[in-house]
């Protein structure tokens, strides 16, 4: 995928996952991801307190998930997203996995779900740590050629 379009590099280089790791997001894809669930919503006709209370919600799980606490859920983390399961996500090794934002029965629907025993990942971020650290490097890091 273009990184003009994918900016999840920059949200991935996250190296220790803790509560503000879950507000790492880059403004276009705050844009477009709201646009994408909030308007079609907001046509279809959901009431805009349900619309508020169901933000509400999503943003408490989003932090929840980038606590850097290593607890278990157990039978709750085949039900929703948990921060081990998140963990996951955001592992160096194996890249690629656990992709759902708060149902994990869709990535095992699409082949991609990890979630391993007890096991949690050895080491967060991206191999080779390719997203520059300062904060303009990587505002415009999705735009670099290459």
């Amino acid at each position: 995928m273009s990184r003009l379009i994918s900016s999840q590099p920059v949200w991935l280089q996250v190296l220790e996952l803790m509560l503000l790791a879950g507000s790492r997001l880059h403004l276009a894809d705050v844009v477009v991801t709201r646009a994408l669930v909030v308007l079609p919503a907001f046509v279809l006709g959901f009431a805009e307190p349900a619309l508020y209370v169901w933000l509400v919600i999503i943003a408490i799980h989003g932090v929840l998930n980038h606590v850097n606490l290593r607890f278990r859920l157990h039978w709750i983390e085949s039900l929703v997203v948990t921060p081990r399961f998140h963990y996951w996500h955001h592992a160096v090794s194996p890249p690629d996995r656990n992709f759902a934002v708060h149902f994990p029965w869709l990535d095992r629907l699409f082949g991609t779900h990890h979630l391993p025993g007890d096991r949690w990942p050895e080491e967060l971020g991206l191999s080779g740590h390719p997203v520059p650290l300062g904060f303009a490097g990587q505002l415009t890091y999705p735009l670099r050629r290459g």
